[in-house]
């Protein structure tokens, strides 16, 4: 036997350990990836947004922020849990327990991206919290276009 035969029948004589191994840590990997899949996914129970206006482009420059949610929610978690993004300041007025409008109290910037969110921790009646967030954009008009 040559020091080539040696070599080679020493690496097969490894080699299905390290394949048990790869194989055992690759599994290990998938099911700690299901797992995490699973602790972070929405949950059925969980309220959710099913419509908020605006969207898209040319929105007036004094449009309302329509939510509605999927069930009555608590009124100060949602409110808290509400964010626009460049900040404006307004009010919210309540049009049922599952519909809530901002209105600015000022007219919003003209030609600018807006990010509005509902932030993880609002809470429906009977106390469940919400772990997912809601995010969309939208643009206002721009100056020749119009709008207060």
């Amino acid at each position: 036997m040559n020091a080539l035969n040696v070599i080679r029948t020493s690496q097969q004589a490894r080699s299905p350990i390290g394949y048990t191994v790869r194989v055992g840590l690759l599994s290990l990997a998938l099911a700690l990836t299901a797992l995490a899949a699973i602790a972070f996914a929405p949950r059925v129970d969980e309220v959710s947004v099913l419509e908020q206006l605006p969207n898209g482009m040319g929105v007036a420059l004094d449009s309302p922020i329509r939510i509605t949610f999927s069930r009555p929610v608590d009124r100060r978690s949602a409110e808290r849990a509400f964010l626009i993004y460049p900040i404006v300041r307004g009010h919210f007025e309540w049009r049922a327990e599952a519909t809530v409008l901002f209105v600015p109290d000022e007219p919003m910037l003209p030609d600018t991206l807006y990010s509005v969110a509902v932030r993880p921790g609002l809470r429906d009646m009977n106390g469940r919290i919400n772990r997912s967030p809601t995010i969309w954009v939208f643009r206002t008009l721009k100056p020749a276009e119009g709008g207060t």
